[in-house]
């Protein structure tokens, strides 16, 4: 499943999306959270400034279509627009895609809309907006070119394991089908270090392992090297021991407050693997027919979809 990933002729790296998480914290517990928000503080959140330097040093050998300022919930963020101006001024992103769970976003200032691109609102059961909440985004999204988009959220992935597995083999074929990392290519950017996926920064942060699964973000000419080697490493990340990758088992979603919430993740790896799904993603044509579906439901599931005037 892994394919090589290459600069173009002006030496840059072009790929779809780049995540930067605002807040580690949520105001949702929501069971294996692949952002492990709930274990998170929300008073953890990115700097404007420190955030600016690392993206514009990364856009000299980075450009993506679209920036997803996420967490956590990103609208816990006591300067939000400030992190928007300093992505925005980084140039690394044709657009920016704010990524909430909508319970805040009544509360969001028209400036936050008028710096923004896109909304996508993950709606989880329990949480749905009601009419007149969906009428009033829509009146902002009209007001400020802003898109819109509402995804229903059922279903939640196993996504990790507090045990992990010594299993070898098993960490291998875990990273080598992991549409996170390899297909999807979710980025992530945070505490001025680079990585190739989200969970390898958050699932160090409350393991307590010495994991250091990314690379620091420099401004020298050498760093476009490194960020191709990192990138196309055929190692299994530390986190990758923890991680679930794209082969979690499936459940329906639901939320769990307090201690209870690392106790069903309390097992070895072996028990939360979808181990038939892990099978079919080591076949590419699979994987291929998958990223098929995947772009058609990303369409289906446009609910409201508003361009930019």
């Amino acid at each position: 499943m892994r394919s090589v990933v290459v600069a173009d002729n002006d030496g840059i790296v072009h790929s779809e999306n780049l995540e930067v998480n605002a807040v580690d914290g949520c105001n949702l517990k929501c069971r294996s959270c692949s952002h492990a928000s709930p274990l998170l503080r929300p008073k953890d959140f990115a700097d404007p400034g420190q955030t600016g330097v690392a993206l514009r040093s990364l856009a000299r050998w980075l450009r993506v279509q679209h920036i997803r300022l996420q967490g956590g919930e990103p609208l816990l963020h006591p300067d939000l627009l400030g992190l928007i101006d300093q992505i925005r001024g980084s140039n690394i992103a044709e657009r920016i895609r704010l990524v909430t769970n909508g319970v805040l976003l009544a509360r969001a200032e028209p400036a936050v809309w008028s710096a923004i691109d896109e909304v996508q609102v993950s709606v989880y059961p329990g949480h749905e907006p009601s009419k007149d909440e969906i009428s009033h985004w829509l009146e902002r999204a009209m007001q400020h070119g802003v898109e819109v988009r509402l995804r229903p959220m059922s279903k939640f992935m196993e996504s990790y394991s507090e045990q992990g597995t010594d299993d070898p083999v098993l960490v291998r074929r875990i990273y080598d089908t992991c549409l996170v990392a390899h297909v999807w290519r979710c980025y992530n950017v945070a505490d001025g270090r680079f990585y190739k996926c989200p969970q390898a920064h958050f699932l160090p942060k409350f393991l307590n392992t010495r994991a250091d699964d990314g690379i620091v973000i420099a401004d020298d000419d050498s760093f476009g090297a490194a960020l191709l080697a990192y990138l196309n490493a055929d190692v299994p990340l530390e986190s990758c021991r923890n991680c679930l990758g794209a082969v979690g088992k499936f459940f329906p979603h639901e939320e769990i407050r307090g201690v209870q919430w690392r106790d069903p993740q309390r097992v070895p790896t072996e028990d939360l693997v979808d181990w038939e799904q892990l099978v079919k993603l080591e076949n590419t044509q699979y994987v291929y027919s998958l990223i098929m579906r995947d772009r058609r439901a990303a369409d289906a599931e446009a609910v409201v979809r508003l361009d930019r005037s």
